[in-house]
């Protein structure tokens, strides 16, 4: 097992029904959360609302850059940014509210 550190980091596998995430949480461990895809009742989006979940945070609350704009950025490009690009990547990942 990695040795534990201070981070969480995710890996999402977006599909046509459902969105699977694998995450390793700060101590090392890992966990596997799989949503629906598309539930507009519930969630903007599937990929964000689990690492919500999994973090044990409140829908809708927000999610500092570092805990997702790589995510959404691989999602969106196929490939992980680094910080400087991550802004044009994904402007809603940096906003308040």
């Amino acid at each position: 097992m990695p040795a534990p550190s201070d981070r969480w980091q995710f890996w999402v596998d977006r599909g046509g029904t459902f969105t699977d995430i694998v995450a390793r949480r700060p101590d090392g461990s890992l966990v596997a959360h799989k949503l629906l895809s598309e539930n507009p009742e519930q969630y903007r989006d599937a990929a964000v609302a689990g690492i919500r979940q999994l973090l044990g945070l409140q829908q809708g609350a927000l999610i500092t850059p570092g805990q997702v704009f790589a995510t959404r950025c691989a999602l969106r490009t196929k490939t992980v940014p680094d910080y400087s690009t991550a802004a044009s990547c994904c402007p809603s990942c940096f906003t308040a509210g």
